[in-house]
């Protein structure tokens, strides 16, 4: 059922994206994450949890910021994508666009 709003993936984003060439870091703050566990094999586990993956996000010549990891992507060959919600809007680490 749809509530009005048919737009998925990217037409749904809240914010235009530029592209970033620049080093990223994300440090993770320590904890614990617990959750409902859904499958398990001699290779892993596969959990849900309520809990936020709270990070801070430092970008080259942009300062730092708190969010939230909100994704994880394996894009193969031993590279991982991710993808972090701010806690709240910053236009200033987004570079001016062309």
């Amino acid at each position: 059922m749809h509530d009005g709003d048919s737009r998925t993936g990217v037409e749904a984003r809240r914010s235009p994206r530029v592209e970033l060439d620049g080093q990223v870091t994300i440090r993770f703050d320590a904890g614990t994450i617990t959750g409902s566990g859904q499958n398990i094999s001699v290779q892993g586990v596969y959990l849900k949890t309520q809990s936020s993956l709270r990070v801070r996000v430092q970008v080259d010549g942009h300062g730092e910021v708190g969010g939230r990891l909100i994704r994880l992507d394996n894009m193969g060959d031993g590279q991982t994508g991710l993808a972090v919600l701010f806690d709240e809007p910053h236009p200033g680490m987004v570079p001016p666009t062309a």
